[in-house]
């Protein structure tokens, strides 16, 4: 079973879509890409944070400055601009 604190299995899943599709809705924790990402039935794992004080609990570092990057765009987030936002979160 795969977790959120792997950031490789993260990025593989993104990679299973096109780049045009989108993979999540930035401001909304049930429907951000991580949070879409963790609901599936493959990801054993909780995510609980704070979008509007952000404040980051139970998620490894990368995980915390990749959902304030999305949070920061705003709107519909592509798996290729996903991927994009990813690639600057460090491991």
């Amino acid at each position: 079973m795969k977790t959120i604190e792997n950031k490789s299995d993260f990025k593989d899943w993104l990679l299973r879509f096109n780049p045009e599709d989108i993979v999540g809705i930035s401001c909304d924790g049930s429907c951000c890409p991580l949070a879409r990402y963790s609901k599936s039935d493959e990801v054993d794992a909780q995510i609980y944070w704070g979008v509007q004080t952000n404040n980051y609990e139970y998620v490894p570092e990368w995980a915390g400055k990749f959902i304030h990057k999305v949070d920061c765009y705003g709107g519909r987030i592509s798996a290729e601009h996903a991927l994009r936002i990813l690639e600057t979160c460090g491991d």
